[in-house]
């Protein structure tokens, strides 16, 4: 049925590059924002489910996809804000929805924070840990991913990191090493092997640096700080399975007016994937309750 349904892509000028975004279904707009060197292609085709009742828009985020960096130096926060309004502007789009998963949980929330009157709902999905300003959050979850790494996982990273494919920053190569780091994420490995990174020129760049250029000048506790000025009705997803910690999740509601944290169980960090029936029911209950 989706395979039928409405589609457009298309690219605004902004900031020096040029930002791709694709686009699914019709009625009230959802902007769905992965990991920003991933590009859109690892949401999809599992996220389209949205798109049975609403648009769904998928941007290429700077340094992703068929998005270039341009005339920036690197990522950053205020860089990623920037963009999304202009990809909302470009389409038309006054205000919509926003879902992150992951890093993109933590884009959206501080795209809401600095333009409330764009968002009407957010929903951020396993958001990782970087306006922890005490850094516990960060040190359970070193922890927890090493300990659910193996010895072979360790030896192929080490085989990877050495391959002149990684040190030149090919995709081929950063795709390898990303599929590796991000294991210890899956309940199921099997799902790890098939999910559809495709890694372009423009990823390749900035998948390994990516966490630093964005939150490596941050002022985490003023980050923090400013999820205070969201507006509109927010959920936090967590999963029970995921190496991020709960309190990471249960810290963010708590810094955002009325937010509702709720934790999936019997799912990790893409539990879109491996739990899909119970993510979408948490996010398509959220988007259709009343305000």
């Amino acid at each position: 049925m989706r395979a039928s349904m409405q589609s457009t892509e298309g690219s605004v000028r902004a900031g020096g590059t040029e930002l791709f975004y694709w686009s699914i279904g019709s009625g009230l707009p959802i902007l769905v924002l992965g990991g920003t060197a991933l590009g859109h292609w690892y949401l999809r085709p599992a996220m389209d489910r949205l798109a049975d009742g609403h648009r769904v828009i998928y941007p290429d985020q700077r340094g992703s996809g068929r998005s270039a960096l341009g005339d920036a130096p690197g990522l950053s926060i205020d860089r990623s804000i920037a963009d999304l309004v202009s990809v909302l502007d470009d389409l038309g789009v006054d205000q919509a929805a926003v879902l992150g998963h992951s890093i993109g949980g933590n884009i959206a929330m501080l795209f809401a924070a600095a333009h409330p009157d764009r968002v009407s709902r957010l929903v951020a999905a396993m958001p990782g840990p970087p306006f922890d300003s005490a850094g516990m959050a960060w040190e359970q979850l070193e922890a927890a991913m090493t300990a659910l790494r193996t010895p072979a996982d360790d030896e192929g990273m080490a085989s990877i990191q050495q391959s002149e494919a990684f040190t030149r920053r090919e995709p081929a190569g950063v795709e390898a090493y990303i599929r590796n780091m991000y294991l210890p994420f899956f309940t199921d490995r099997a799902t790890a092997t098939t999910i559809p990174y495709a890694i372009t020129a423009h990823g390749a760049a900035t998948a390994v640096e990516q966490e630093g250029m964005l939150f490596g000048q941050l002022d985490t506790a003023a980050a923090l700080a400013s999820l205070s000025m969201i507006k509109c009705p927010t959920l936090v997803l967590s999963a029970d399975l995921d190496p991020i910690p709960e309190s990471f999740a249960e810290r963010l509601a708590d810094a955002i007016p009325g937010a509702v944290h709720q934790r999936l169980t019997g799912a990790g960090h893409f539990a879109f994937l491996e739990q899909p029936d119970a993510f979408f029911g948490a996010v398509e209950s959220f988007l259709a309750a009343n305000p």
